[in-house]
């Protein structure tokens, strides 16, 4: 339908309707089942990520506040607290690695569009019994852009990241030839 051309306008109303239900069926409700579950996988991650945190300020928190209590003699109350800073480094790594929250936020403001987008199915589905190809050609383009649009923040990303790693690459191969250079 995306690529239709001005003969399909000939095409059965019943014929058109199929192929729009088909296309809502196999791609637009699998897309946006998938943000959805996706948005939850992620959400459930960075809240055990920040559980994880929680727990180890716990511990920093109160192995401190024992160590104040019981003077220099707790070495073990000292074993706590680093376990404690060290569950919440673990949790920091954690996140930054995984970037479940941020994941969660992206895949979810997609599902949310493609929500949004559910709600023209009908107007659209009525322009095309009316003869409107254009409508699904429209409706078709919206939801592929929704799911471009996530899709190119991912590259974006990759491709800041590995001209970030050129840079690098850049100036270590520079620092080899000062050295090649020095007598």
């Amino acid at each position: 339908l995306r690529h239709a051309g001005a003969g399909d306008r000939r095409q059965p109303a019943p014929a058109l309707l199929l192929a729009l239900d088909y296309y809502r069926r196999y791609q637009f409700d699998v897309q946006k089942s998938f943000f959805l579950s996706r948005s939850r996988q992620h959400d459930v991650s960075a809240k055990k990520t920040v559980a994880i945190g929680a727990v180890g300020a716990f511990f920093a928190t109160v192995a401190s506040f024992s160590g104040f209590a019981n003077g220099a003699e707790g070495h073990a109350i000292s074993a706590i607290a680093v376990f404690g800073a060290a569950l919440g480094a673990y949790s920091i790594g954690r996140e930054q690695m995984t970037q479940d929250r941020r994941n969660s936020e992206r895949y979810e403001r997609t599902y949310m569009s493609l929500l949004e987008l559910t709600k023209t199915l009908d107007p659209v589905a009525e322009a095309l019994t009316e003869g409107n190809v254009s409508a699904v050609r429209e409706f078709t383009s919206a939801v592929e852009e929704q799911i471009s649009n996530e899709h190119r923040q991912w590259l974006e990303e990759t491709e800041a990241t590995n001209t970030s790693l050129a840079r690098i690459q850049t100036a270590l191969e520079s620092n080899k030839e000062k050295k090649k250079v020095k007598p």
